[in-house]
């Protein structure tokens, strides 16, 4: 496409001017990133009492409580956990395999090459920024001979873009960089310890702005002719196109709960600072001289004091936590919990559930954890899509793709015609109670629902087909012992010619051989019978039913004394919060 070249500092000023447009997102990003943090980076940020007119309160205790903080890294781990399957389809099995590999292969080579791992990045930032990015250019670097997948994890909070029907128009990326990377990377001596960079692509061009200045490599046409970079929201909020809908389109986990901590945080410091005054109590004493020295105070372990006739210490009454503070912490705590997570999730629960209970519970998590896999599986598709293109329109060919010790050599032609094969994802939580739920209805199932549907749908396997291949080698094996003596008598054969004991590899041999004479038995023995009685199937055992009962009862406590279950009802109704 033919390419025009801006006037210098026009990149730039766009970047301004949409970071202008884009405050408000930034602002409830900033609040975000505070929650999620809450005191651990900055003192100033902890949580601190104050009053109706935003005034801090005098000798009061301020306490900032950690339930933000726990709901955004149990999110973002069950986020990190959780299992990718990449499927491409279109293509014949093999190639469809060959395209699969390649992609994983990119992302191992650049977490590899970054020492950081760019799904772990992105989960972090679809849950508490709500937008994830990626710069992704795959280049050969001559010099070494290597293909060089470098990959940008852009944070959007720094992140300014437009789109349209077709894509993404155009990007800007500002970060703060060291004198060290500006002068390996543009050849330019800087006199502070760091330079503001702004980078900007479009399809036409390639600018970087130091410290609000192009840097010496100018304008840099971009051959693609698209931006290189994968940008995707989270579909968290209700896509209302109000005047402010940019703030609230791509939302964070703290979506329903945001204005709720600092309530925890205020009815928890109010409580500590009447504690306090609890133990360590105010006093009032009558004095007719109001203009002498403070009278000493009174409550001092181990101490007698003494005061003038008439002038005796008084104790300021502190009335204790009332019912209605305990009903509004009760309805706070409850409010939150409506919007995060249940009490399965923290492990909390002190009492059994069945497999439809955890089931149900599970189903909580996933309306919070759904709209984030969504996005992470758009953003992924983006990104295959942008490492395809790059790779087949740079023509890179006869260079290992991949980690060390596990790489391979792929050419464009092994890619195929894009436009002739589909990429998905699907991402599936990992939790062990929900793995055996899953499992104890997968078997209590068995003989009503087709393997299949109970392996794809019910257990939600990460690879449906190695698990229908390791079953139906097993089931060969059940019917058919001889199979199973002939596989393990191959094993201990490859076995014996890699041991380098000589005695065990004699014995391993000598197993093997022994296991032949048996399979080669029971087949003469077959062949016999099959003779004799023709229409006997010797072969076919009884089909079985699942009994998932011994499963579900790993969930199970010991029964009291008395009998049945004494949970106590107040826990079961909390858990159902």
């Amino acid at each position: 496409m033919p390419t025009t070249i801006i006037k210098e500092s026009t990149s730039l000023n766009r970047i301004e001017t949409r970071e202008k447009e884009l405050k408000d997102l930034y602002d409830r990003q900033d609040q975000d990133r505070q929650l999620a943090y809450y005191g651990t980076l900055n003192i100033s940020d902890k949580y601190v009492l104050t009053d109706v007119n935003g005034k801090k309160v005098p000798r009061s205790i301020s306490i900032t409580m950690n339930d933000a903080q726990v709901y955004a890294q149990t999110v973002c781990s069950s986020t990190k956990a959780a299992l990718m399957q990449i499927r491409v389809e279109g293509l014949a099995q093999d190639k469809n395999s060959v395209i699969e590999k390649f992609l994983e292969r990119n992302i191992e080579q650049s977490d590899e090459r970054r020492r950081k791992s760019l799904h772990n990045f992105v989960s972090n930032q679809a849950n508490i920024r709500g937008i994830v990015a990626a710069r992704w250019i795959s280049y050969v670097d001559k010099a070494k001979k290597k293909y060089i997948p470098d990959c940008l994890m852009m944070d959007s909070r720094y992140l300014s873009y437009e789109e349209g029907a077709d894509g993404i128009w155009w990007y800007g990326y500002r970060t703060n960089r060291s004198k060290l990377a500006i002068k390996t990377e543009y050849g330019v001596d800087i006199k502070t310890e760091k330079c503001e960079c702004a980078e900007y692509w479009d399809g036409e061009k390639n600018e970087v702005w130091l410290d609000k200045k192009l840097s010496p490599k100018g304008t840099v046409l971009n051959p693609l002719g698209f931006p290189p970079v994968a940008i995707q929201g989270v579909d968290r909020g209700y896509g209302l196109l109000d005047e402010q809908h940019l703030t609230h389109e791509f939302e964070s986990i703290f979506m329903v709960d945001r204005y709720l901590y600092d309530e925890l945080n205020r009815i928890a410091s109010e409580e500590a600072t009447i504690n306090l005054k609890l133990v360590n109590p105010a006093y009032q004493k009558e004095t007719s001289d109001m203009s002498g020295k403070a009278a000493p105070y009174p409550d001092t372990v181990g101490t007698v004091t003494e005061v003038p006739i008439n002038e005796k210490y008084q104790l300021l009454q502190v009335a204790d936590i009332n019912q209605a503070s305990k009903m509004i912490h009760g309805d706070i705590m409850r409010a939150i919990q409506n919007g995060s997570l249940s009490d399965l999730d923290y492990g909390n629960l002190a009492f059994p559930l069945s497999a439809v209970a955890i089931t149900d519970m599970t189903d909580i998590r996933n309306k919070i954890m759904i709209p984030t896999f969504n996005c992470l599986a758009l953003f992924y598709r983006q990104l295959y899509r942008l490492i395809i293109a790059e790779y087949i329109a740079g023509g890179i060919s006869g260079f290992p793709v991949g980690r060390m010790g596990n790489s391979a050599v792929y050419t464009p032609k092994d890619l195929g015609d894009p436009d002739k094969y589909t990429i998905n994802l699907k991402f599936m939580p990992t939790s062990k109670r929900q793995d055996i739920a899953n499992l104890s209805m997968s078997i209590a199932a068995k003989g009503e629902i087709p393997r299949k549907v109970r392996i794809r749908e019910i257990m939600q396997v990460q690879n449906p087909e190695e698990w229908e291949q390791a079953l139906d080698s097993e089931e060969a094996e059940t019917l058919d012992p001889a199979i199973k003596l002939y596989r393990i008598a191959s094993s201990l054969l490859a076995s014996a010619e890699v041991n380098l004991d000589e005695k065990e590899g004699d014995r391993q041999r000598t197993e093997a051989k022994m296991m032949g004479e048996r399979a080669v038995q029971i087949i003469k023995q077959r062949k016999i019978a099959s003779q004799l009685n023709p229409t006997q199937d010797i072969n076919n055992p009884p089909a079985q039913k699942g009994n998932a009962q011994p499963l579900m009862a790993m969930f199970q406590e010991p029964a009291s004394r008395t009998g049945g279950d004494q949970t106590n009802q107040k826990e079961r109704n909390r858990a159902k919060i």
